[in-house]
C-alpha cells in the first residue's frame, strides 16, 4: 500500500511539471505551428520592444525565466534585456505582446490555460487572451500578439496558439 502511494504522488509530481512551467527554470518557448522561438529581436533592451518569433538559435534573446506569482500565474523574463513580457493595458485581440520593466502588474502575468500533447495555450491574467501567431505566418520576425484563445482541441484550428516549454539546459 504505501509502495502504491508513493508512486501514486511521483506520477502526479510528473504530470504536475509537465503541465505547469516551473518556477525559476530558464526555457526557450517553441510554437508549435512554425516551429519557432520566441525572440526579443537583436536582444534588445528597449521597453515597447515586442516579441517575434524566430528559427531557434538559443542565445540569451530566446530565454526566458519563468517567476512564479500567486500559484498559477508568472511572468516571463527575457535573460538578455531583464525585461518582463506583458501587453500594454489593451485587452482587444491583435494587441502586440511586448517587453517592459518587471513589475507584476496582471498584464505582465500569464498562466497555462489548456494543454494538450506537451504544448500549452499562455494566457494573460489581464486581458484574458492568449498569445498568438498572427495568420498561422512561420517565417523569422513574425509579431507575437494577443488573440482570443480557439478550441485547442483543434490542433489545426489552434496550433498556432501552442507553446512549448523547452528546458534550456536540455538543449545544450
Amino acid at each position: 500500500m504505501r509502495l502504491i502511494i508513493i508512486f501514486l504522488i511521483v506520477s502526479l509530481s510528473c504530470i504536475y511539471s509537465w503541465a505547469q512551467p516551473q518556477d525559476g527554470i530558464i526555457y526557450v518557448i517553441l510554437n508549435r505551428h512554425s516551429q519557432k522561438v520566441l525572440d526579443i529581436p537583436g536582444g534588445s533592451r528597449s521597453l515597447g520592444v515586442q516579441v517575434q518569433q524566430w528559427e531557434q538559435h538559443s542565445n540569451t534573446n530566446q530565454q526566458w525565466r519563468v517567476t512564479k506569482h500567486d500559484g498559477f500565474y508568472f511572468t516571463l523574463t527575457n535573460m538578455a534585456s531583464g525585461l518582463c513580457l506583458g501587453v500594454r493595458d489593451r485587452k482587444d485581440d491583435k494587441a502586440p505582446i511586448v517587453q517592459s520593466g518587471c513589475r507584476g502588474f496582471d498584464s505582465q502575468l500569464w498562466g497555462v490555460v489548456t494543454s494538450t500533447s506537451g504544448y500549452h495555450q499562455i494566457g494573460n491574467k489581464f486581458s484574458g487572451k492568449v498569445m498568438d501567431v498572427p495568420g498561422f505566418l512561420t517565417g523569422n520576425g513574425v509579431k507575437i500578439q494577443q488573440f482570443t484563445k480557439k478550441d485547442f482541441n483543434n490542433i489545426t484550428n489552434a496550433s498556432n496558439q501552442l507553446f512549448k516549454f523547452l528546458y534550456y539546459d536540455d538543449l545544450n
